[in-house]
Formats: C-alpha cells, structure tokens, sequence
C-alpha cells in the first residue's frame, strides 16, 4: 500500500498523517481474518496507532460492544480518536493515551473477550531515524512477551489473541505462548507472491483450558505467479477494500 495520509475503506476512513506505523496490508490482513463474535463486549487494541484495527473490529462487532484502543504516542491516539469520531461507531470507541504495560494493570483479570495487536517487531540494531516511527517499528515499548503475558492474565475463557508477526517469529511465540499457559487455535501462514516462503504468521491464541479442539493450521497466498490478487485474498478482504473487487 502507498504512503497516503488519508485511506479509504468501504465504510470508514483513516487519516494517517502522524502516526509511525502506516496502514499497510499486515494490519489489513489481520483485521479481516480476526475472528469477531456476538459475545464480544470488551475489545482492546494494543498499540493503535491511527486507528485501523479498532475500526475494522467495530465493523463488525456487536453494536453494544466497547472497544479501547491503546497507544502510548500522545499524537497517534489525537489522530485515532479523530478517526474514530468522524467513523459510523464513535460510540463504540475510546482512543487512551497510555503505556500498553502500564494500562493493562487496571483491567480485571478474565475480562476481554479479543485483544487484537500489530505489534511492533522489528528488533534489529538499526532503527528507524524518526523516533516516532522507531516506537512504533520496534520492540521498543511493547514486544510480544509482554502482549502474551497481558493476554495469559486479561482473557476471558471464550478470550483470544489476535496478532500478526514475521514468520520468522514462529518457535519463539510458539514457546511464549506454551510457557504462558495459551495454546495456538488458529495459525494463517501468508506467502506474498505464489512460489515464495511464508513472509508472515497471524496467531489466534486463546486460554489452554478453552483449547477444546486441534489448532487450525492454514496457508494464505496473496498474490499469484503474474502478481494478481488471489481469490482468496479478495474474499478476506472484500468488506473493507474498494480496489480489489
């Protein structure tokens, strides 16, 4: 996806003039794969940034449900919580300004239902020049470590974690999430282009206690040996995208 500072989607935009991390297709992806259900009254985003995932989520969550959405860059949230006002649901979201470790400690224990994250996991050396765009690139304030441990303690029985990683970040999740008494239920590898290795993972984890049934394992392809979306991507998207159908 290009650089532009206002995204358009079927039902909402995204102004995305401040925040670090610009919306790009791992955020897509995971908002649209991201399993949302009727029950669903308490909804978190770790790391918001402009808003995307919150916004995606309330498209299609229960009307009476609340979603917070949490960033700790004081200007990212202002440009959340424009998006959210000027979004069909600004009474469904709440952009806070906070530290994700920070805020997560006032929330009752088996309290959320989805807790949804594109967490930053760039964590070479080299970081970005823009210090805002290095927090939101980088493990720098929220790793997966401390999203699996939020999670282990903030879910509801009927509870999931929703992220996406690089798919190099498999057996360290893997193991976070086993020592942390969550197991896998689905696990979405997506290939860029047909022909090429998995670039990334989405996770859905939930309590060990509620893993009644083998974890679905899939593969996802989003593009074709000429480079055309595949049917399968088109259709994971269809409710958001207005280029691709």
């Amino acid at each position: 996806m290009g650089r532009n500072s206002t995204f358009h989607f079927r039902r909402f935009d995204v102004e995305n003039r401040i925040a670090g991390m610009k919306v790009g297709t791992d955020s897509v992806l995971l908002g649209a794969w991201t399993r949302v259900i009727p029950s669903d009254r308490f909804i978190l985003d770790a790391g918001t940034g402009s808003g995307l995932l919150a916004l995606m989520i309330a498209q299609r969550a229960n009307p009476t449900a609340s979603i917070t959405a949490v960033e700790i860059d004081p200007d990212a949230t202002a440009e959340a919580a424009r998006n959210f006002i000027s979004s069909p649901w600004p009474g469904m979201l709440t952009a806070v300004n906070a530290d994700w470790n920070q805020c997560v400690a006032d929330i009752p224990p088996a309290s959320v239902q989805l807790i949804i994250s594109n967490p930053p996991y760039f964590t070479e050396a080299l970081r970005a020049p823009d210090p805002r765009r290095a927090t939101a690139r980088h493990q720098l304030t929220l790793s997966f470590e401390s999203l699996i441990i939020s999670a282990a303690d903030l879910l509801a029985p009927d509870g999931r974690l929703s992220m996406v990683s690089p798919a190099a970040a498999e057996p360290d999740i893997t193991y976070l999430a086993e020592f942390h008494r969550l197991a896998i239920s689905r696990l979405t590898r997506v290939i860029p282009v047909e022909g090429k290795p998995a670039a990334l993972l989405l996770w859905e984890l939930i309590p060990r206690g509620s893993a009644t049934t083998p974890a679905v394992i899939s593969t996802l392809t989003l593009r074709d040996s000429s480079s055309l979306p595949t049917p399968a991507y088109v259709d994971l998207t269809a409710d958001y995208y207005t280029h691709l159908k």
